[in-house]
């Protein structure tokens, strides 16, 4: 059978037809557009928010720098009104010695921060520096806060420099602030005490097993 096997050019094996291809690279084309346009948002999302200017200080762990509202980062200071005891076991009003720390560490100075979120009460969650160092770090070294060991690790090493020096709130007794924040149940542990590091395992702590435990009163 002469020409059996030869009828002709093969269909699916023929070139797409051009308007195809058209349709296809502009597919293409369209969804490029769309993966750039969702990786130009996505950046804008992660991107640092910078506040810089005079700040002023609220209270120990946060501050307002041009205009904005900003908590810093992984610390926590006590609770205006919070009472610690110190050495003596004389009460003292941290909370407001923690906010004088931080306004003497931002007096007349430009103050830079920098964060990728905000909170729930819409404050940026930046870390803030004043020209001499982290803000939150020099807060956490001087005993005037602790880090905020529930969220974070950042600064752990810093307040475990603060324990063993016994500075700040480590001379005493003091609850962490956290615990104060949510104080409307009864029953606690033992507070936070200056010499709680001894016994510890070499190094690592448990920051967690302090500061709980009824507020003294204020002499």
């Amino acid at each position: 059978m002469a020409g059996a096997g030869n009828h002709g050019p093969r269909r699916g094996l023929s070139h797409p037809h051009p308007v195809w291809q058209n349709a296809c690279a502009g597919k293409g084309v369209e969804m490029r557009v769309m993966l750039a346009a969702v990786l130009v948002l996505v950046a804008g999302a992660v991107q640092a928010e910078t506040l810089v200017g005079p700040a002023r200080a609220i209270d120990g762990d946060t501050v307002e720098v041009a205009g904005r509202t900003v908590r810093l980062l992984s610390v926590d200071a006590p609770e205006r009104g919070q009472v610690c005891t110190d050495g003596a076991g004389v009460g003292y009003p941290c909370g407001d010695r923690a906010t004088a720390a931080l306004v003497a560490l931002v007096a007349g100075r430009r103050v830079t921060c920098a964060g990728l979120t905000r909170d729930t009460y819409g404050r940026l969650l930046a870390r803030c520096d004043a020209g001499d160092g982290d803000l939150g770090a020099r807060m956490v070294l001087t005993g005037q806060a602790v880090a905020f060991a529930k969220l974070s690790d950042d600064y752990v090493a810093e307040e475990r420099l603060a324990r063993k020096g016994g500075m700040g709130l480590w001379s005493g007794r003091f609850e962490r602030p956290w615990d104060v924040r949510k104080a409307t149940w009864a029953g606690s542990a033992a507070p936070c005490a200056g010499d709680a590091l001894d016994g510890a395992k070499a190094g690592g702590d448990d920051l967690a097993t302090c500061g709980t435990g009824p507020l003294p009163t204020l002499n």
